[in-house]
């Protein structure tokens, strides 16, 4: 990125013509890359000032994704009384963005220059947005008591406590969202239950070595029969990535039921389902070579090839049933570390 810099500054202010309009800068604050930002902003100081097609600054976009690592470095500039206060297309400020977010930042309440009566086009407080129907969030409770201790302004309307059909549609959403919370950690502690059998018969099958140990005396006693075989080393090096992958998955849902926002439970747990496949393949893998270093002599290794093939048919369905899945989100990964490297 430096290099494209120094080579030509004017690409920090190019606009993305089919991604609403975002700029480097954007999409850095997106991906919460604060190297990135600090790259972009030492090169062209003024590019925070651009916005996107729905008139929103890089505090908007930050808040509203629950990019805390970027709000909270856009909040030590300068410039920040700038975009603290300035209107997006719907007329929110960026606080107004806080108080239906799922981002973590109070400093961003009780930063002096906020206005926190400012009006959007529906005449909404950001105190009123926080009590909003069509807003509710896990945090709300947290955000309208942060609110009302610096003496938030209510509008002229209050949506949730005047409004009786309102108050009803209110309750409504918020037992579907406790219900969608529910229906989050069964799902996790199922990944939980599969990952602990799976890191459970990898750390078995690591000890249970086939071929068994070298019972003789002498200086190889308690080695492994096998050790010299090339399907011996990879049955160990593949059972030790299931191992390895099953207990990262195993600590990934573990951390993720911690978290009380939807965004952030489904990001660790799309990270702990990636690494339980990779154990599940590895496992199949180490089973494949195991079994082939016991059976691959002469006598037996007609029945190896046979254990091999019939065990690459997994391999087989898991390419058939996850290819695109994968794909999509390779693609994703590498277009990300291309634009930030």
């Amino acid at each position: 990125m430096r290099e494209l810099l120094n080579a030509d500054k004017d690409i920090a202010y190019q606009i993305a013509e089919e991604d609403g309009k975002k700029t480097a800068l954007h999409l850095a604050v997106l991906h919460g890359k604060v190297e990135a930002m600090e790259e972009l902003l030492s090169h062209c100081p003024d590019c925070w000032e651009m916005v996107n097609d729905r008139g929103q600054n890089i505090l908007h976009i930050a808040i509203e994704w629950g990019i805390s690592n970027a709000v909270q470095y856009i909040l030590k500039r300068r410039w920040v009384g700038n975009l603290l206060n300035q209107k997006d297309n719907e007329g929110n400020t960026p606080l107004h963005m806080f108080a239906v977010s799922d981002c973590n930042t109070p400093d961003l309440i009780h930063h002096p220059l906020a206005d926190r009566g400012a009006f959007n086009k529906e005449n909404l407080t950001p105190r009123d947005k926080a009590t909003s129907v069509d807003s509710f969030r896990l945090y709300e409770e947290v955000i309208i008591g942060v609110l009302d201790r610096v003496e938030a302004s209510r509008g002229w309307r209050n949506i949730v406590h005047d409004d009786s059909e309102r108050m009803t549609e209110w309750k409504k959403n918020r037992a579907e969202n406790t219900k969608r919370k529910g229906d989050i950690n069964k799902l996790i502690n199922n990944n939980i239950i599969v990952a602990a059998l799976i890191a459970t018969v990898s750390f078995a099958a690591g000890f249970t070595l086939p071929g068994g140990y070298d019972g003789n005396a002498g200086p190889n006693q308690g080695m492994a029969v096998l050790v010299r075989k090339a399907a011996f080393k990879a049955f160990v090096i593949s059972i030790t990535m299931a191992v390895i992958c099953s207990t990262s998955a195993l600590f990934v849902f573990l951390i993720g039921s911690y978290y009380d926002s939807p965004m952030k439970v489904y990001n660790r747990s799309s990270i702990g389902f990636f690494l339980m496949l990779i154990s599940m393949v590895a496992m199949m893998i180490a089973f494949i070579t195991g079994t082939y270093a016991v059976l691959a002599t002469t006598p037996g290794l007609g029945l190896a090839i046979a254990v091999c093939v019939i065990g690459c048919s997994f391999l087989v369905i898991g390419y058939i049933f996850l290819h695109k899945l994968l794909c999509k989100s390779l693609r994703r990964f590498v277009n990300n570390s291309y634009v930030f490297t």
